[in-house]
């Protein structure tokens, strides 16, 4: 590790792509390999995994440079949030690949002067590639979760035990004997010393595009659970009988209904504090004639792109608020009377931006602030055309002076880099959102030349 960091210092950049034309020439050699019919079985059974070790030496640097990543905190100075997050947009690279190499980072790189990692057979093996990423991961997670009251000793012998165990068991088989060795290596065997209320958790996963489901997961104290049975209860009975027939929903299936009415109710009542300018409530975007035909496609706002029928039903008994974009005749270019985006601005941005409209950012519109492009203090009209939605980061990040931002001819936001970022200034857009125009959920329209 210390020798790629010390080239990272020195700026030998020229060693690191010598070296990266010899691994591809080396790789071109034995490409055809698989082909050959002259290996007996174990043979071709050896090369898949002399293959995979070359593939966990390539993961284990990775994961150095990483850590180099992080410890010059370049994640800062490019505009990203965290290092997780430049890594993903410059690998592009899935979120949870660049947070487990930076979490492998953190427990492998040297954690002091004398350059020893924080844990040192953990490093060895994810180095000489006897231990995957995954596998790497799945033991900082059991190493972090033992308690302060554990000493040193039962702490290192507990990484050997895991590192040894990881060497012969895959990642998803591995994490339930990671649990079993962190739970023996605490001797007092005590319940661990948590306030409820601040271990509750609610996190949504990705939807699946398949099946329009979204996972939930998350723990609640006793008064939360108390809360949510209390609410759900009597939404969540069986139905009586209609013409004959039973109601055959499992109760699984009845409680998330009934806690879909029971949030739908609390936003038909108006009582939730105002959230992102406006307050909350089911937005669904669609063009006039797409939802008096049912065909096409509409958008909610956080779930994504939904059928014309599902927008039809969401507006049965819905206020439905008319948005045309571009209209020089809408209360939408309010001029300078105002300084705080009223909520009818606040609406068609959602529209029209998405989002954050930073360059790669997925935050919704709820999360965003609203931007003057041209600063109110410098004459700017609280106006569509003078307004961007942007996260309370990227809107600190645009206010720094670095990136510029405008409008194209299309109305879309467009973002200019920094020299130091790309030289050649080429305009960025956000392709992190879908957007509906005539009823369909377009991909971005190609960036256009700065100059223009």
């Amino acid at each position: 590790m210390d020798r790629w960091d010390d080239r990272a210092s020195g700026g030998d950049a020229a060693s690191l792509d010598d070296v990266a034309a010899v691994v591809r020439g080396l790789l071109d050699e034995v490409v055809a390999a698989p082909m050959q019919t002259d290996l007996t079985d174990d043979q071709v059974l050896a090369a898949v995994q002399q293959v995979e070790l070359v593939a966990r030496l390539v993961d284990a640097l990775g994961v150095a440079w990483a850590g180099v990543v992080d410890r010059r905190r370049l994640a800062a100075a490019y505009g990203a949030t965290s290092t997780g997050a430049l890594l993903r947009a410059l690998l592009r690279i899935r979120p949870g690949q660049a947070h487990d190499r930076v979490r492998a980072a953190a427990a492998t790189d040297p954690s002091s002067d004398d350059h020893v990692p924080g844990h040192p057979g953990l490093a060895a093996a994810l180095h000489d590639g006897r231990i995957s990423v995954d596998h790497a991961s799945v033991i900082d997670a059991a190493l972090r979760s033992l308690p302060e009251r554990v000493d040193a000793a039962t702490r290192a012998e507990t990484e050997a035990l895991l590192v040894q165990q990881a060497e012969q068991l895959d990642p998803t088989r591995f994490e339930e004997v990671a649990r079993a060795l962190a739970a023996a290596a605490d001797p007092l065997d005590l319940p661990a010393e948590v306030d409820p209320r601040k271990a509750t958790e609610l996190q949504l996963g990705r939807r699946d595009a398949v099946t329009g489901l979204t996972r939930l997961t998350g723990r609640l104290d006793d008064e939360g659970v108390e809360l949510l049975q209390q609410a759900i209860g009597g939404l969540s009975a069986p139905r009586s009988a209609v013409d004959g027939v039973p109601d055959d929903r499992p109760a699984r299936t009845r409680r998330a209904h009934a806690l879909i009415e029971v949030l739908r109710r609390s936003l038909d009542a108006g009582e939730l504090p105002v959230h992102g300018g406006v307050r909350p409530h089911v937005t669904v975007t669609v063009a006039f004639e797409t939802l008096r035909a049912g065909l096409g496609a509409a958008l909610l706002d956080r779930a994504g792109p939904v059928s014309a029928g599902h927008a039809r039903r969401l507006a049965c008994d819905a206020g439905i608020v008319p948005a045309v974009l571009g209209s020089r005749s809408e209360v939408l270019d309010v001029g300078r009377e105002r300084r705080v985006f009223p909520a009818a601005i606040r609406r068609a941005l959602a529209i029209r931006d998405g989002g954050c409209a930073w360059p790669g950012c997925d935050r919704p519109p709820g999360w965003c602030d609203a931007h003057h492009i041209r600063h109110w203090a410098d004459g700017g009209p609280t106006s569509m055309d003078n307004a961007v939605l942007y996260c309370p980061h990227h809107h600190g990040e645009i206010h720094l002076g670095r990136w510029e931002v405008r409008l194209g001819p299309d109305g879309i936001p467009e973002h200019i880099p920094p020299p130091w970022i790309d030289p050649l200034r080429r305009v960025r857009r956000n392709t992190a959102h879908a957007r509906l125009q005539d009823g369909a959920v377009p991909a971005d329209a190609p960036p256009v030349d700065p100059a223009a």
